[in-house]
C-alpha cells in the first residue's frame, strides 16, 4: 500500500503512513528505497484489461490462476471458512 502511494507521487501521505507504522520520525532510507524500486519496477498499468482467454493462453496468468482456484477448493475442503465465521 505504501508503494502505491509513493508511486503515485503523494510523498507526504507516504511519510506520515510510514511514520506511523514504523513508529518512528526517520523513515528516509525506506522512502529512498521505495524510490528506486518504483524506478526499477515496470508499470502494468499501460497495459490494459485481461480477458478470460488470456487467462487461460498465457503462461504468465495460468499459473497465478490455477494457484487462485487451488487455494479456493483447499479452503473448501479444510473447512476454514467456517472457523473463521465463528468470531
Amino acid at each position: 500500500m505504501l508503494f502505491i502511494v509513493c508511486a503515485r507521487t503523494v510523498l507526504a501521505v507516504a511519510v506520515a503512513a510510514m511514520q506511523f507504522y514504523m513508529r518512528t520520525t526517520d523513515v528516509s532510507a525506506q522512502m529512498e528505497e521505495m524510490k528506486l524500486e518504483g524506478k526499477t519496477v515496470p508499470d502494468s498499468a499501460g497495459a490494459g484489461p485481461v480477458t478470460v482467454k488470456q487467462l487461460f493462453k498465457d503462461p504468465e496468468l495460468r499459473k497465478p490462476l490455477f494457484i487462485a482456484c487451488a487455494l479456493a477448493v483447499i479452503q473448501q475442503f479444510s473447512g476454514i471458512n467456517a472457523v473463521r465465521m465463528m468470531d
